[in-house]
């Protein structure tokens, strides 16, 4: 999603690859998702709402602004002569300067974060930029950005902090959870809308385009999160949130209350009285062995039902969020209500769902992990094959797949497919 003038290339078939995952979206969750965010943007919007009016030259000038970023930083780290030359620029204009940064970040493009991070050295060192390529014997002159380009090289630096602080998130160690999936989202379609509509006309037309095809694709992931209840209970179990997110951030009370029946069915199905039976059993031994005659019956187990209760705990008020801080986070505040008899099964159920991973595998260890899940022998693996070994070794034992009968179950069938498909198979059945 860095790359958001690229993507202004592709509004037709992001835009008809969004309506046809919408239609397929038949599901409760699909249809309240798709409800919710809309399935009919298109470049039509873009071209007859927004009014912009977007040139192939202006096109090829908005290409420019990245490419010769690139270029430039590649130049002078190939060139210890020009790195001489751009050294010495900088030690003469420190006083100019604003920034510690000595040196242009390099664009490498499966490095997050690396346009961001090449566009912002060279605007932080703009004056001994223009003065390298402005000089005829470093043959840099082709790769001199004019005014509008520089003014397009600012606004998408600005554009492009809004990813910067999500992916600086997903690089964390154990983050993020599957509970900041959604909010994420929604907090990035809001910067984006606010980028395309653009209320102080400040912003260049490409930006503006820019921003409406980034929203297509975040429309496709917030469509894709209708295939799963998961992302759905771990953000409504944050006690933070609950349902009053969902109030907060536009959606409406039909939608509020599939996603309350949701999440109601899978506690009840799943969860529920999985320990009331033996805190009832604890209960009345206790006033079983117990001699003193004014000890009020049935009480504890009255009140554990009632805690307990996911229905109540959905139509509560939300936890403050300094009381969550206090605690060390949702997962932590959940630990701590474990101790409690009266709501072990509650928390448990939320302890679950906040502690699936938001991916199915580590972002960054991923690959450096990989070569494990292979041996020598295993050169023709397929690139489907590898990435559900993977899938399977993070999912494993979380909500997404708790044990070793649901797995053999979708392996079960998926062999069932391949021997029905099989030559040998049909002509065996002949025989």
């Amino acid at each position: 999603m860095e790359n958001l003038i690229e993507i202004v290339l592709d509004e037709d078939e992001d835009a008809r690859d969004h309506d046809s995952d919408a239609e397929d979206n038949t599901e409760l969750l699909g249809d309240m998702v798709i409800d919710y965010y809309g399935s009919s943007t298109n470049w039509q919007f873009a071209r007859n709402v927004l009014k912009l009016a977007i040139s192939d030259s202006m096109l090829a000038l908005a290409r420019g602004v990245l490419s010769k970023a690139a270029s430039l930083a590649r130049k002078l780290h190939d060139s210890p002569t020009l790195q001489a030359k751009f050294k010495g620029l900088i030690e003469a204009s420190l006083s100019q300067l604003k920034t510690d940064r000595r040196a242009l970040a390099r664009r490498v493009p499966t490095r997050w974060n690396s346009d961001y991070e090449c566009l912002l050295s060279l605007l932080e060192l703009r004056p001994c930029v223009e003065m390298l390529t402005a000089d005829s014997e470093n043959n840099l002159q082709h790769l001199a950005l004019n005014t509008e380009q520089w003014e397009i090289l600012e606004q998408l630096i600005w554009v492009l902090k809004i990813f910067k602080e999500v992916s600086d998130l997903c690089t964390r160690a154990n983050e993020p959870l599957v509970h900041q999936v959604i909010p994420m989202f929604v907090r990035i379609r809001c910067h984006l809308e606010a980028v395309r509509k653009d209320e102080k006309g400040k912003l260049h037309p490409l930006i503006r385009a820019a921003a409406h095809s980034a929203l297509l694709v975040d429309n496709k992931y917030m469509d894709a999160f209708a295939d799963s209840e998961v992302h759905w209970i771990a953000l409504v179990m944050c006690p933070d949130l609950k349902l009053q997110w969902l109030q907060d951030n536009g959606f409406s009370a039909s939608q509020i209350d599939t996603i309350y029946q949701v999440i109601v069915n899978r506690f009840n199905s799943t969860y529920k009285n999985s320990s009331s039976v033996n805190s009832a059993t604890i209960d009345q031994q206790q006033e079983e062995e117990s001699e003193d005659e004014w000890i009020p019956n049935n009480r504890p187990l009255r009140q554990s039902a009632d805690v307990n209760s996911i229905e109540t705990y959905l139509r509560t008020e939300h936890v403050s969020r300094h009381v969550i801080k206090l605690a060390g986070g949702p997962l932590q505040y959940w630990d701590a209500q474990r101790a409690l008899v009266s709501c072990s099964d509650l928390s448990r159920f939320a302890i679950d769902y906040l502690s699936a991973p938001a991916s199915s595998v580590e972002v960054e260890r991923a690959f450096s992990c990989g070569h494990l899940m292979t041996n020598h022998l295993q050169h023709q693996m397929s690139p489907e094959t590898f990435q559900a070994k993977m899938a399977l070794r993070s999912w494993y034992k979380t909500p997404l797949l708790w044990d070793v009968s649901e797995l053999a179950t979708v392996l079960g069938d998926s062999v069932k497919d391949l021997v029905s498909e099989s030559p040998n198979a049909h002509d065996q059945s002949h025989q």
